[in-house]
């Protein structure tokens, strides 16, 4: 086996080991996310435990990265392959972060019993794993035009959170002896808008993975 056949063998592998990371992430964010919706500290607490796999994935693929920079000496497209790879693994880590700190709200709404529905969280939830798919196959495409129409849903799904992240807080009032829980509630509200961005943080690497440039993906006023 010649240089460029081991080095096109282990960007396979580095490419499987990014896309089973995606997939326990995704996961993590749909436990945790439906959790969060109907109050669920069993699920919660999954996520919980399930959180140190997600960081020990990370934690070998940077391993190997480096390893193959270091051995393989990846230039041009490899490289920006490579690096891109870094970047997504953190991004992706630090979604699952954020399913964790949905799963502690969820726990936190189910133990103070708080009235409020957050039904719509289901909704959010759901179309921010479809984005994530979506944008972890652009990746492997190398599709700018698919990162760049993602990143426009994902500024939809910001506005959802953002609306519901105000009716929230407007329980404060009437359930005052709940401001601590329900400031928990607002925190995972924001996780579904911090898990969209990291998303965006992936499509812009996508970009920059096609085209050598970095672009920030912006909406529009």
């Amino acid at each position: 086996m010649n240089g460029r056949q081991l080095l096109d063998q282990e960007m396979r592998n580095l490419q499987q080991q990014l896309a089973e990371m995606g997939l326990l992430v995704n996961e993590a964010i749909l436990k945790a996310g439906k959790g969060f919706a109907t109050k669920d500290a069993d699920a919660a607490n999954e996520v919980i435990r399930n959180d140190e796999v997600i960081n020990e994935k990370e934690q070998q693929l940077e391993q190997h990265i480096i390893e193959v920079i270091a051995l393989q000496q990846p230039v041009t497209l490899d490289l920006r392959r490579v690096i891109t790879m870094i970047k997504i693994s953190a991004d992706l880590e630090r979604m699952g972060d954020h399913a964790v700190v949905l799963a502690k709200a969820a726990r936190s709404a189910e133990k103070h019993d708080i009235d409020i529905s957050l039904k719509e969280c289901e909704k959010i939830t759901q179309l921010l794993s479809e984005t994530l798919t979506e944008t972890l196959e652009a990746y492997g495409e190398m599709n700018e035009e698919k990162a760049k129409k993602i990143a426009l849903k994902i500024f939809s799904i910001n506005q959802l959170s953002h609306q519901l992240g105000k009716q929230i807080l407007s329980n404060i009032v009437p359930y005052p002896e709940h401001v601590k829980p329900i400031s928990k509630l607002f925190n995972g509200i924001k996780s579904f808008e911090r898990i969209g961005a990291y998303t965006l943080n992936i499509c812009e690497w996508v970009i920059y993975l096609k085209t050598g440039t970095m672009v920030e993906l912006e909406e529009e006023e």
